[in-house]
């Protein structure tokens, strides 16, 4: 399998997360930037048979991202507002945003979170995933 065709381009070469307890040096990393790409990465990963390990902000202290064939995929940059409707006090974003951006986003629109989690060092998909309480 060509992996460096699965794979988007980056310099980042090693990965860490939160707390510095885990790290991966020289280990296939995948930066999608568009919905397409995400997809187009899922299609292949299961085609092919290769584990995509999703690392958000990495506050995970337990090695859960590692896998002999893994690839590990950052979602960073597939951040951003996908749609608001202030009435509604509704906002759809991207899984790669940060609840740091999120707040500046809601408050251009004279909007707040009724509720902030304590970890700001991970994505929106990190705070579903995990329950945090962040609305």
């Amino acid at each position: 399998m060509d992996r460096a065709a699965l794979i988007s381009t980056t310099t980042r070469t090693t990965w860490r997360n939160w707390a510095g307890t885990v790290e991966h040096r020289d280990f296939p990393f995948a930066l999608p930037e568009s919905v397409d790409a995400v997809v187009t990465l899922v299609q292949r990963g299961l085609r092919e048979g290769l584990p995509l390990r999703v690392v958000g902000g990495g506050h995970a202290w337990s090695d859960l991202t590692r896998h002999p064939r893994g690839v590990l995929v950052s979602l960073d940059r597939l951040a951003g507002l996908r749609g608001v409707d202030v009435e509604r006090r509704q906002l759809t974003v991207h899984a790669g945003m940060w609840p740091r951006d999120l707040h500046e986003l809601l408050d251009a629109r004279g909007l707040a979170l009724s509720s902030l989690g304590s970890i700001p060092h991970q994505s929106i998909a990190g705070v579903t995933a995990t329950s945090t309480r962040a609305s």
